[in-house]
C-alpha cells in the first residue's frame, strides 16, 4: 500500500472523519483539494513533512506510511483516554515559560515571556508555554482557575481547541478551530454565549491546547493529548 493510500485511511480514520479540504489547510499555504485527491489516488507522492506533520497530530509511527504493508493503523505512543481523572505519575519536574490568563489583551509573545511555572518533565517542550483560564468564555470544556499547557502550533488540526492571537494589540482568545464547508476556517466560541471574532480583524492562531490540569474539591483531574484537545474530551 502506498503512502498516499495510507493517508487515505488515516484522515477518514480520525474522529470525527478530517475532510480532503482540512487535510489540505493541515498542509498549509499552496495546497488544494485536488493535490490531496491527488496524493490519495497514488498519482503522486505526499510529501514527507506533511506525513510527519499529520502523524504527530493523529499519534501515528511515521514509519507506517512507509511500510508497503496493508496493515491497520498503529498508535505510537497510547495514552489513558480523554475526559477520565488521570494519576498524575512524577517523571521530574521541568519549568517552561508562563504566559499568564487566557483569554486576555496586550499578552505579546508568550515564548518570550519571562515568567516560569514547573510542570512534569513529560509535557516539557521548547514550544510549550502555561496559561491560566480566567473568566466563563471558554465554558462548559474550560472552566475559571484551570491550568493548560499550550504547543506552539500555526496549522493545528481541524477541531482542536486553539489560542489565537491579534495582531498589533496582541490580545489572545481561546477559541474550537473548525473549518467550513468551503474550507475556510472559523474560530468558533466554545461558550455559545459568546460570539465569533470579526473576519478581518487579523486573528491567527498560535497553539493548540494539549493538557489541562483542574482542582475539584481536594482532588485533581487532568487531561492530556499531545495531539491536541477538544471540547468534547473535556465535557
Amino acid at each position: 500500500m502506498k503512502p498516499g493510500e495510507k493517508l487515505r485511511r488515516a484522515r477518514e480514520a480520525q474522529i470525527p472523519p478530517v475532510t480532503r479540504e482540512e487535510l489540505a489547510a493541515i498542509q498549509g499555504e499552496g495546497s488544494n483539494y485536488a493535490r490531496i485527491v491527488s496524493y490519495e489516488l497514488g498519482r503522486s507522492s505526499p510529501p514527507k513533512d506533511l506525513l510527519a506533520k499529520v502523524a504527530a497530530r493523529w499519534n501515528i509511527p511515521f514509519e507506517w506510511f512507509y511500510d508497503g504493508l496493508d496493515s491497520s493503523i498503529p498508535r505510537a505512543d497510547p495514552e489513558q483516554p480523554l475526559g477520565r481523572p488521570m494519576v498524575p505519575v512524577s517523571h521530574g519536574m521541568r519549568r517552561i515559560r508562563y504566559a499568564g490568563t487566557v483569554p486576555c489583551g496586550d499578552w505579546g509573545d508568550p515564548l518570550d515571556s519571562e515568567e516560569m511555572v514547573d510542570v512534569d518533565a513529560r509535557y516539557e517542550h521548547p514550544k510549550r508555554f502555561a496559561a491560566t483560564v480566567s473568566g466563563d468564555s471558554c465554558e462548559p470544556a474550560l472552566l475559571h482557575g484551570d491550568f493548560t499547557v499550550w504547543h506552539y502550533d500555526l496549522a493545528p488540526s481541524p477541531g482542536l481547541i486553539v489560542l489565537a492571537q491579534r495582531k498589533g494589540d496582541h490580545a489572545c482568545t481561546v477559541k474550537q478551530w473548525k473549518m467550513d464547508s468551503s474550507g475556510r476556517p472559523h474560530l468558533l466560541p466554545i461558550n455559545p454565549q459568546y460570539d465569533e471574532p470579526a473576519a478581518g480583524d487579523g486573528w491567527g492562531v498560535i497553539a493548540r491546547l494539549i493538557l489541562v490540569q483542574r482542582i475539584v474539591g481536594h482532588a485533581e483531574r487532568q487531561w492530556y493529548s499531545r495531539a491536541g484537545l477538544r471540547p468534547e474530551d473535556l465535557t
